[in-house]
Parts: structure tokens; sequence; C-alpha cells
């Protein structure tokens, strides 16, 4: 993110944590944001980069879909979850947005609806020495049927320009479904890679922030933070 947009940002981080590393690569750091806006610093590691060790590059199943670890933390930050809460990713892939929502302490859900994905998030999670709370294989219209409970936040990179199993429309089938997958007062964070989707969601429910971070030249993801209310 840029200066900018981190300003801007920063008021949606009100009351949640997030992990931060130094250019020079010296140390990682937690930053708390109390609800009077007073800034709390505190060092994870003064040397090396622990959450560069998740990237993609060093876990036992990889994708080249997999997002960078310190934006996945970003996508979990935003959605503001409180401590015991659920966190749900119902298209995880390897995995990696949840991973770092279950070293935040958070009870977390997975699914896919492709079995290889699951297992893999599944490797790529006991590699950490982490489990997830709960784990499906299920395509996300039936996803609700299975949970054990609804989600607090959920936060998903959305299925595309990849090989997937998941038949229909996912992000209609998401939006369709939200109810029954997130409760009252909980948040949804999506990341989109087309506008008409963006614009699709606008009309269904209230957007809360909107960012976006350009990839390459001719890719452009959109970060939706929504309320299902």
């Amino acid at each position: 993110f840029k200066q900018k947009t981190a300003y801007e940002i920063m008021p949606s981080l009100v009351g949640s944590e997030m992990c931060i590393r130094d250019r020079r690569g010296r140390g990682d750091a937690a930053l708390y944001l109390s609800r009077d806006e007073t800034l709390f610093l505190k060092i994870l590691h003064r040397r090396g980069g622990e959450i560069l060790k998740r990237s993609n590059t060093y876990r036992p199943f990889r994708k080249p879909i997999s997002m960078d670890p310190r934006l996945a933390r970003a996508c979990v930050n935003l959605l503001r979850i409180p401590l015991g809460e659920v966190f749900l990713d119902p298209f995880c892939g390897t995995g990696g947005i949840a991973i770092e929502a279950a070293l935040l302490g958070y009870r977390t859900f997975i699914a896919d609806a492709d079995p290889e994905m699951v297992q893999g998030a599944l490797l790529n999670f006991h590699s950490l020495s982490l489990n997830p709370n709960f784990h499906v294989v299920s395509e996300v219209r039936d996803l609700p049927c299975y949970l054990p409970e609804r989600a607090y936040g959920l936060a998903t990179d959305l299925p595309y320009g990849r090989s997937s199993r998941t038949f229909g429309n996912p992000v209609d089938d998401l939006l369709s479904n939200l109810d029954g997958l997130v409760k009252s007062g909980g948040k949804a964070l999506l990341v989109l890679h087309q506008e008409e989707t963006v614009e699709k969601i606008e009309a269904q429910h209230k957007v809360l922030k909107r960012y976006e971070e350009r990839v390459h030249r001719s890719l452009l993801r959109r970060f939706i933070l929504l309320s299902p209310d």
C-alpha cells in the first residue's frame, strides 16, 4: 500500500493488530491502534522476516495464485474480528489468508469446492503446527448447511483466471448466501479482479471500504469490505 492509502486504512484498524516489517528486513513488529487513536508498537522479531517465511515459496503445498502473507494479514486485520470469534474463508485455496487468521488467535473455518485445495491448505497449516477449527469440501452455496456456526468475519480471494471445480458463478453464489455464512454485525472482505463484479456487489450490499492494488499491467486486485446486514 502507498502512504496515502495507509492513512485511509488507519481508521478501520482501530482496535486491531497489524504485523509490519521494516524495509531493511531487520525485524517484525505488531501495531495496535486503540480507540482513542493511540498507537502502540510491540517488537516481535528483531531479525529476519517471520511473516515472509510463510510466503508461497516456502509452503509444502504451492500454487501460483497464492497471496503474499503480508497482504493476507492485512485482509484479516481489516475485518476487526473480536478475539474468540470465527473467521471463514469459503474459497480457501492454499490457505494463506486463513493461516494468518489462525496465527492471530481466531477460530478458523476453511472450505473449498476442490478437495485438492482443502487437503493442500491442511498441509500448509500443519507445516506451521496449526489446525483449522473446521474444514470441509463444499460449494459455497451448500456451505451454510455444514458450518457449525456463522462467522463474524469472512475474507476470501475469489476464483478467477485459474482452473476451479466451482460450478456456476462463485460471486453470485457467495452473495446470495452471505446471511448463512456471516452473522449479524459481522463483515466480509472480498478480493476481486473484475470491475463489473464490484459494481454487482455495490448494488446488493453496503460497501464500507474499497482498496486497489496493481499486481501487473493487466491485473488489478480490488479489496471490498462490506456489511452483509
